[in-house]
């Protein structure tokens, strides 16, 4: 038995949603964040002003990318050994499978926004100072999370209504719950998260 052709786009769309995706993703939070971001004396870049939204988004992208080439591996194992012919043919795409992946892509994105946002609540004078920049960098963070967070439960509606390819939600489950691991383990959330010694201990 051989993979339907409506397995077949899902797979490829799922892939490049990652693959190309995690890129436009990055670069527009990157754009977002040098555009957008107010700049206090002696605030330097992005990484020293914002260092755990900033190796938050980082750690998603280089998760997403690793996703993307587990993917199409799947993919390929997949069409080979015929396991999609042994289901039922999806009459639609898998939007709620899609959707989180589209959700864990986009969290630099979010994220970005989110620290922009912030930075106008947050600032107890006109202009941001070096002491606001912590708390812009932890509510970036838990933008991030709280999108991981929805993208997860996503993936999991996905597989509670059998969407097919049930693999595509896995997928996303997989990818979401590792980050949301790793975004508790390194705590880049902690108020004194440094790029350097990172999380205080």
């Amino acid at each position: 038995m051989t993979v339907r052709p409506q397995s077949h786009r899902v797979w490829v769309f799922a892939i490049l949603l990652l693959a190309i995706g995690t890129a436009v993703s990055a670069i527009l939070a990157s754009v977002t964040l040098d555009a957008l971001m107010q700049r206090p004396s002696g605030g330097g870049s992005m990484t020293t002003m914002l260092p755990g939204a900033v190796y938050a988004m980082a750690s998603v992208m280089k998760a997403c990318l690793v996703t993307a080439l587990i993917a199409a591996a799947t993919w390929i194992a997949t069409a080979i050994v015929g396991r999609s012919g042994t289901e039922a043919a999806p009459h639609r795409l898998p939007s709620w499978g899609l959707a989180a992946i589209a959700l864990v892509v986009s969290t630099p994105l979010i994220g970005a926004i989110g620290a922009v946002i912030a930075q106008s609540f947050i600032a107890a004078a006109p202009v941001l100072s070096l002491d606001d920049l912590p708390d812009v960098s932890r509510a970036a963070v838990l933008v991030q999370l709280t999108v991981l967070v929805t993208g997860a439960l996503s993936a999991g509606v996905s597989l509670a209504e059998h969407e097919r390819p049930r693999l595509v939600a896995a997928l996303g489950l997989a990818a979401a719950l590792v980050l949301i691991g790793l975004f508790w383990h390194f705590q880049f959330y902690a108020r004194g998260f440094d790029q350097d010694t990172w999380a205080p201990r």
